[in-house]
């Protein structure tokens, strides 16, 4: 399976396309002393770097604890 990449290539989809929601979400906001979330998440700019990341990890370290 491969999505569309910005320059106009077909770039797979990650390996660790199982341990998160690709697509983003609304999620109850966050406010503590140390931590605000107010965004979708993941956060919807950030897609393309997490795919460019996943794609650095062998498929097995999803399963390793």
């Amino acid at each position: 399976m491969t999505h569309d990449h910005p320059i106009g290539i077909a770039v797979p989809e990650p390996v660790l396309d199982n341990s998160f929601l690709w697509e983003p979400q609304e999620c109850p906001p966050v406010d503590t002393p140390h931590r605000r979330i107010q965004t979708l998440l993941p956060v919807p700019e950030t897609l393309d770097q997490l795919r460019s990341m996943a794609q650095a990890f062998p498929q097995v370290n999803c399963y390793q604890p």
